[in-house]
């Protein structure tokens, strides 16, 4: 499909941020769209990154209808720090929070990410 397209570019290690939409509309058009990024996602290989920073600043991401989307089309996960600061790094508080989303919707987390090059 055409986004999946966009997706293989080879620009992208891993879709970041996929939660962060604020959409306060009707949950039906929310689980719609988020379902096909998540499936596109998915057969596109490109993890969705559980990003750190929602649970260090308590902002409205993770958004756990997502994740619950996510897990429901299998879709691989990573942690992603999104470190503005130093002292935003290495906070065990903050990767215990998000390590609890992973296993609370049984995402598959991976341990690592091969990066992908640019040049082909």
């Amino acid at each position: 499909t055409q986004s999946c397209d966009a997706m293989q570019t080879g620009l992208f290690t891993y879709f970041a941020h996929p939660d962060l939409f604020f959409f306060k509309g009707s949950d039906a058009v929310y689980r719609k769209h988020m379902r096909l990024i998540c499936r596109e996602a998915k057969s596109c290989n490109l993890p969705l990154e559980v990003n750190l920073l929602g649970f260090f600043k308590n902002r409205n991401y993770p958004d756990r209808r997502f994740w619950e989307l996510a897990a429901e089309e299998g879709c691989d996960v990573i942690l992603g720090c999104d470190a503005h600061s130093p002292q935003m790094l290495n906070v065990p508080q903050v990767e215990k929070a998000a390590l609890g989303l992973v296993e609370a919707y049984g995402l598959n987390l991976l341990d690592t990410v091969e990066l992908r090059s640019i040049h082909k």
